[in-house]
């Protein structure tokens, strides 16, 4: 009889031989990934370069702000009634001087007629007190028998009289609105016909001709900034700017460190129209400086540091630097560069430092024309 160990190492030796026999020619084997050879070249990147010097830097402070009239007038109704006549229309032109809304006067006319007759009956009482007072007031010091006058006036109701025809007579010359200037209507909010209470709004009147636009300003810029300085306006909608210059310099700073500066536009017909309330935005030249600058486009930020890449010898050199001024194409390089240094202008996002680039392309020096 056999032992049941032997059975099972027979069977187990059977099985394995089956197994070997069946796979035979079927399992492919392993060939390990080539490792990369040390010796592949890393391939250039392509930059375009400029060289550093030292140039006139133009100035150019940009920034935005709202179009407004050196002359805009709100209209406000100083006296009340009835509107008899009112030519106000919103867009409507009207000249200095013309009568624009004139408001019903029956009734101060009658208070003026009255406070007249007042004036009458008041001055032959005090014509008559004054005979009273002839012989002491010959005795009296000038200022003396002057106050006596005046007391004999007020008692005799000729001062309240004379009172009355002078408030009547200014309400008369507030019933008629006139232009105090050249202009066009907006805001309209009456018309003939309507009763108006003193201190209503009636119109706006602003001067088409002299247009300014109210802009902010760092204040760490406003030293720069001097009236009759050029600049340039470019209202919302046009691509076409208008010649600009400073106007006056508020010296009041606000809490967002802010200035402002109102820029007088010089607007010619053909122009873009320009109404209050205009978005715009304006570019104001100060005078050339000499620094140190580089396009704005070779400055990169990493970590939240500016850094610019120079080219020596193939590769590409980091440099952390202190920028300064910016005139929206060129920045001021305070510390960090030095002159004659060839700056890359492009493909600088991606760089390392020491990472090869080929120089494709050379613009001569960082200068920019202003213009």
């Amino acid at each position: 009889m056999i032992k049941p160990e032997k059975r099972l190492a027979g069977f187990l030796i059977a099985a394995s031989l089956i197994v070997s026999g069946c796979s035979s020619g079927t399992v492919a084997e392993e060939v390990p990934e080539p490792e990369p050879s040390a010796n592949v070249p890393v391939q250039a990147t392509p930059v375009t370069t400029c060289n550093l010097q030292i140039t006139t830097f133009p100035d150019l402070i940009a920034t935005t702000g709202k179009v407004e009239s050196l002359r805009d007038e709100l209209f406000v109704s100083q006296t009340g009634g009835l509107l008899e006549w009112c030519i106000a229309q919103t867009g409507r032109q009207v000249q200095k001087d013309a009568v624009i809304a004139r408001f019903s006067t029956e009734k101060i006319a009658m208070r003026l007629e009255r406070a007249q007759l007042q004036q009458f009956n008041a001055r032959k009482e005090y014509e008559s007190q004054l005979l009273g007072y002839e012989q002491l007031l010959k005795g009296k010091s000038e200022e003396e028998a002057s106050n006596i006058k005046e007391k004999l006036r007020i008692s005799s109701g000729l001062a309240m009289a004379e009172q009355d025809i002078k408030e009547a007579k200014t309400e008369l010359q507030q019933c008629v609105v006139k232009a105090p200037f050249a202009g066009i209507f907006a805001d309209v909010q009456v018309q003939s016909g309507d009763v108006v209470k003193p201190g209503a709004t009636l119109f706006r009147l602003y001067q088409p001709d002299r247009m300014l636009l109210s802009v902010k300003v760092l204040e760490s810029d406003i030293h720069l900034i001097k009236p009759g300085m050029p600049a340039t306006v470019t209202p919302v909608g046009s691509t076409q700017p208008l010649k600009a210059s400073v106007y006056d310099i508020n010296p009041y700073i606000d809490n967002d460190g802010m200035a402002t500066v109102r820029l007088s536009i010089q607007h010619k017909t053909g122009d873009i129209k320009l109404y209050p309330g205009m978005n715009a935005t304006a570019t104001i030249q100060s005078p050339a400086v000499k620094a140190l600058v580089v396009p704005k486009e070779a400055i990169v930020y990493r970590d939240g540091k500016p850094v610019v890449f120079t080219l020596e010898n193939g590769r590409a050199k980091w440099n952390y630097v202190t920028v300064g001024r910016d005139n929206g194409k060129q920045t001021e390089i305070k510390e960090g560069l030095q002159p004659g240094m060839k700056v890359i202008t492009s493909n600088n996002l991606q760089l390392a430092h020491d990472a090869p680039v080929e120089e494709i392309l050379s613009s001569g020096t960082g200068k920019i024309d202003a213009h």
